[in-house]
């Protein structure tokens, strides 16, 4: 299935380097769109969960937010 990435992907792009989140179940955005999405972000480290679903940060946003300050510095 292709998807149509909006958005500046030149910005993407030429991120030097970002943690993202991609929540295998989650009811609103198919898992598909958000790796390819993912997959234009220059050095992107990424976390694929079930885990949690879309409201991941408001449901535990110190966990979720230290995991990816974790995989950003490498300890993880």
């Amino acid at each position: 299935m292709n998807y149509v990435i909006t958005g500046n992907v030149e910005t993407l792009q030429d991120n030097p380097v970002a943690t993202v989140v991609i929540f295998y179940d989650d009811m609103y955005v198919e898992t598909g769109f958000s790796q390819e999405a993912a997959d234009t972000i220059k050095n992107v480290r990424i976390w694929v969960t079930n885990e949690y679903e879309h409201n991941a940060i408001r449901t535990d946003g110190e966990r979720v937010l230290d995991r990816l300050i974790q995989i950003l510095r490498g300890d993880i």
